[in-house]
């Protein structure tokens, strides 16, 4: 009978082993189809590559030099055969920037196998790995607090798979690589959250603690918040070795982090531009409660399919049901503090990034989505367990598998059934590009670095040329031909550039507006 047991505990662990691969396999082929359908990229992403690769300070334009293809911005992007593996070049242009340089590392040692090349993929294959690595993790994490396979599985294809973490894997910025460091150091505080710390706790805080701070400082709160409630716990059970030992080993990771990357501590407290603004932020409360109203609506829309008031609802009813079942005192011991951990460090972290961060957009909260998925399903899982007398196993699974397939559905509903960093609706510009892709372009810019943006377009025209305003007249003297694209970029006196082509060509009449795309304003002349 014993044998008979283990081999069918044997038979559904390789079910579930196979399920998880199946969801593995799944996941990797739905993020490589929308990376092939991404056809534009943010400003950022861009920049991604030119700080891991570049070390000339930027897009090098020529004023008057007629460019052709796509040649200008490659040499910017990607990574020169004699600079390949260079990774003091990152370090230094980490320094400069305002971001901690491991996310970098990865992009440049990618590149460096393919110089003189840039593709899009050399960015979102390694977001596809940190994916699955993240879901790897999220899945051990999920089982530990729901210690339920299948609920943790369900778990992890829900959070993997939410409009806000899809978007995160086609973004060729560090965010999916920090999301593996959040599920990581969350997996390290759940697994010894009821055990007694030993080498392998210190290791792993280490490990995972210098890896998420060194890829994108934002970690930091949230790991503060997490060590917070995690360390009133130590104190409270006045388990004082552990305590000791806890705080010993993050001011050994953060002194680990300045010594690698001493730039940081300059980025941090106000000598970067974030780190100035961010010191700003905290001073005033002007526009903080819009603020975090847009990244509630962020949330509502890409995690919760526009139901977080209907969830919450729910939640309360469901919570008095089990109060009245059970009584208060027994509620109270079943709930999961490990869950309530997450969703407290979670939930500050947003609260606070809401008020520092120089944007009010979803990259901010990308590497955070899991812990609301993760709740969700803990929350109504045990409530309606408690509420059934635990009869009715099967359909508190059922159950969960179709409120998280409605709220998947319905967020995929609300964002257009696209995902925003495909930039799908570049279509449309595309298509109008295609229509005068014989013209030349005239590029007058304020910043080169904002040129960026039209890279993909600009390649499609018969040839392009970048001049600032006072060089405009000598340039459109020197062109003879009936008609023109002008490229207004990053300029609020686009007017005035267009009556000077207007008076400076005799052979142009007049200026028809054709679209925005970027920093630029996009017109045809003629």
């Amino acid at each position: 009978m014993k044998t008979e047991q283990i081999d069918g505990k044997k038979n559904k662990d390789q079910k579930m082993k196979l399920m998880f691969v199946l969801f593995l396999i799944i996941h990797i082929t739905f993020a490589v189809y929308l990376g092939m359908h991404k056809i534009n990229y943010h400003y950022d992403e861009r920049l991604t590559f030119g700080l891991a690769n570049n070390t000339m300070g930027g897009v090098k334009i020529e004023h008057g030099k007629v460019y052709q293809g796509f040649s200008l911005y490659n040499d910017y992007l990607s990574v020169k055969n004699t600079e390949r593996f260079d990774y003091k070049g990152v370090w230094e242009n980490q320094a400069k920037d305002v971001h901690p340089p491991f996310y970098y590392v990865i992009i440049h040692t990618i590149c460096s196998f393919f110089p003189e090349q840039y593709s899009k993929w050399f960015g979102i294959v390694p977001n596809i790995v940190f994916m699955l690595l993240t879901d790897i993790l999220l899945y051990q994490l999920s089982k530990n607090i729901l210690k339920d396979k299948w609920l943790a599985l369900i778990t992890t294809v829900a959070a993997g798979t939410t409009v806000l973490a899809m978007n995160m894997v086609i973004f060729i910025r560090m965010y999916a690589m920090l999301a593996m460091f959040v599920v990581g150091i969350s997996l390290v505080f759940a697994t010894y959250y009821d055990r007694k710390q030993d080498w392998k706790f210190y290791v792993e805080c280490y490990v995972f603690a210098v890896g998420g701070t060194m890829t994108q400082y934002y970690f930091l709160i949230y790991l503060f918040f997490l060590c917070l409630f995690f360390g009133i716990r130590l104190l409270i059970q006045k388990k004082w070795r552990d305590a000791i030992g806890f705080i010993a080993v993050f001011l050994t990771a953060g002194g680990s982090c300045v010594l690698i990357f001493p730039a940081m501590l300059k980025q941090i407290f106000g000598g970067s531009k974030r780190g100035k603004q961010a010191l700003e932020a905290i001073q005033t409360l002007d526009g903080y409660g819009e603020y975090l109203k847009e990244y509630y609506k962020i949330l509502n829309n890409d995690v919760f399919g526009g139901m977080f008031a209907v969830l919450i609802l729910a939640a309360v009813l469901l919570t008095a049901l089990v109060v009245y079942k059970k009584g208060r005192k027994s509620s109270l011991q079943k709930l999961n503090t490990k869950a309530v951990m997450f969703l407290f460090a979670g939930t500050l972290y947003i609260i606070v990034i809401a008020k520092i961060a120089p944007y009010r957009t979803d990259r901010y909260i990308m590497s955070f989505g899991w812990i609301y998925i993760l709740f969700v399903v803990w929350f109504f899982s045990k409530g309606v367990t408690v509420v059934l007398s635990g009869r009715s196993k099967g359909w508190v699974f059922g159950g969960i598998f179709v409120l998280l397939l409605f709220l998947a559905v319905n967020s995929l509903r609300l964002s257009g059934w696209q995902y925003r960093y495909e930039y799908l609706g570049s279509r449309q510009i595309f298509d109008i590009v295609q229509q005068y892709k014989d013209c030349s372009v005239v590029c007058v810019y304020k910043k080169r670095s904002r040129t960026l943006c039209n890279a993909v377009e600009l390649k499609e025209y018969k040839d392009y040329v970048f001049v600032q305003r006072k060089e405009l007249e000598e340039l459109i003297e020197k062109k003879h031909s009936q008609k023109m694209i002008l490229y207004a970029i990053n300029r609020k006196d686009e007017e005035e550039i267009i009556d000077i082509i207007l008076e400076t060509g005799s052979h142009l009449e007049q200026a028809e507006f054709l679209f925005n795309s970027g920093y630029a304003n996009v017109y045809y002349i003629e």
